[in-house]
């Protein structure tokens, strides 16, 4: 059993974590469910030989990807510097199944204007996600686990209008109240607020019927990311309409929109920081000051 780490001397460190979230129940560490979080802090706590507490910067969900995922945690500051970076991420990865790894492990010395430690959370400048789909009627098997196949409507419909819905992600960027595209936990009965800013969409083609969306957001609301790109492709197949999206914000309700996209096509692809891994991850999009207040439970979450 890991010894506890309050009576040691601590050094907190952050990292990348990058993950198949297939198997997961998310990233969140849940004690009866199979959790990113929990493969990691198991890990971390077998090899520093005391409990480990891992806070991600995002709560992805069931099905859910990540590239960039970031990380915090605390460890014995002795017993890291006999290890040091490349040995305990080494370690690490070892004990992990091949569907997860860590990344990019540095020591996260800082601290806000009040004293307070490096926060993957509170740190954080903004998030970039991607969506995979494919418009066409055949898609490659080898695709199936990380892009969702978007079904043409019918026999003779259309080819999947990507302007039609590149029109109506635009109406969607900017500050605003997105209950209509949140879902509700069991555990969460409502949102104390459904404001949220969308900085960018941009769905890039790829060819032959494979398509990207791209979008940064400060932070989102469960699901927002997955009901948004869920609306996105009925205006792309035709049953909707892109003036219908400001309706919809405006409505606050989930009552008219479809079901979410698929989990298995969204990755998390970086979270951006103004501090930390020599500025490899500042973004001019994500210029957020560290500090400016508590983000809410459901303001870290897909």
């Amino acid at each position: 059993m890991a010894a506890t780490l309050a009576a040691l001397p601590t050094l907190r460190l952050r990292a990348r974590l990058l993950y198949d979230g297939a198997a997961y129940q998310g990233v969140q560490y849940q004690p009866n469910a199979p959790t990113v979080a929990g493969v990691l802090q198991r890990a971390l706590s077998t090899r520093m030989r005391h409990d480990v507490k891992v806070v991600p910067a995002g709560r992805t969900d069931t099905g859910v990807h990540a590239r960039g995922q970031a990380v915090h945690f605390d460890v014995d500051a002795e017993r890291f510097a006999a290890d040091g970076v490349d040995q305990l991420q080494h370690a690490v990865n070892c004990l992990m199944p091949d569907d997860v790894r860590v990344a990019e492990i540095e020591a996260a010395p800082e601290v806000d204007e009040d004293g307070r430690a490096w926060h993957a959370i509170y740190w954080s400048t903004g998030k970039l996600y991607t969506y995979r789909f494919y418009t066409g009627r055949v898609m490659d098997p080898t695709q199936r686990a990380f892009r969702h196949h978007v079904r043409p409507a019918g026999r003779g419909a259309a080819r999947f209008d990507l302007d039609e819905a590149r029109l109506a992600a635009q109406l969607l960027v900017g500050e605003h109240d997105f209950a209509s595209f949140a879902n509700t936990r069991a555990n969460e009965p409502g949102f104390l607020d459904t404001v949220r800013t969308v900085r960018s969409i941009a769905i890039h083609d790829e060819g032959d019927g494979f398509a990207r969306a791209e979008v940064h957001v400060k932070g989102a609301l469960y699901k927002q990311v997955r009901n948004m790109m869920g609306l996105l492709f009925e205006v792309g197949r035709g049953a909707r309409g892109a003036p219908e999206v400001s309706d919809l914000l405006a409505r606050r309700s989930r009552v008219l929109l479809p079901k979410p996209a698929p989990a298995h096509g969204l990755t998390l692809e970086q979270v951006f920081y103004r501090t930390g891994w020599g500025g490899r991850y500042d973004h001019p999009l994500h210029t957020d000051m560290v500090g400016s207040g508590s983000i809410l439970r459901s303001d870290v979450a897909d």
